[in-house]
């Protein structure tokens, strides 16, 4: 176990330093690094002049703390999560902005070698550059404790376009 000239209390010193060394680590790997979140459920759907705008990520992003992100399914609805955390957003205001999906276009393409239908195209998401980018988006949402229903009703047109649905922010 320990050194052949190693007393007892030597060695039993060392085996309670490890155990001690052993025990910290194993409580910050389960309890992370920033501790616990505090998430509330958030879910909503996304349109673009009136139409659901599927596949779209949309992302909250507080002033302090993690972001939360959902991708939109093809109905234009969406559950955020945090990453690390799990389900839901941290509380509090946070800004609002939009981003096309990456294409993968490996599913794209059709196998020659395999049985599998073709696969149609992904379309990709087109709406107002203003959406995208962090910086000029306006749009804000509040979370608060309990669940919550943030709904945007986006528009081509020239700015002020976009909208938080009556009665759901």
């Amino acid at each position: 176990m320990g050194n052949p000239g190693q007393r007892p209390n030597e060695i039993m010193a060392t085996v309670n330093h490890l155990t001690v060394v052993s025990l910290s680590a194993a409580a910050i790997w389960l309890g992370g690094c920033g501790g616990r979140k505090e998430l509330y459920g958030v879910s909503g759907h996304v349109t673009l002049d009136g139409k659901p705008l599927s596949s779209v990520i949309v992302h909250f992003v507080p002033k302090a703390g993690p972001a939360a992100c959902a991708q939109a399914d093809i109905e234009g609805k969406y559950v955020m999560k945090t990453a690390g955390y799990g389900l839901g957003a941290s509380p509090g205001r946070h800004q609002v902005w939009f981003e096309s999906p990456p294409k993968n276009e490996a599913l794209d393409r059709v196998s020659l070698d395999s049985n599998a239908y073709p696969r149609p195209p992904q379309p990709s998401v087109v709406f107002p550059e203003r959406y995208r980018n962090p910086a000029t988006s306006e749009l804000a949402v509040t979370i608060s404790p309990g669940m919550n229903s943030h709904s945007f009703a986006l528009s081509s047109s020239s700015p002020p376009s976009a909208a938080l649905v009556p009665g759901e922010n």
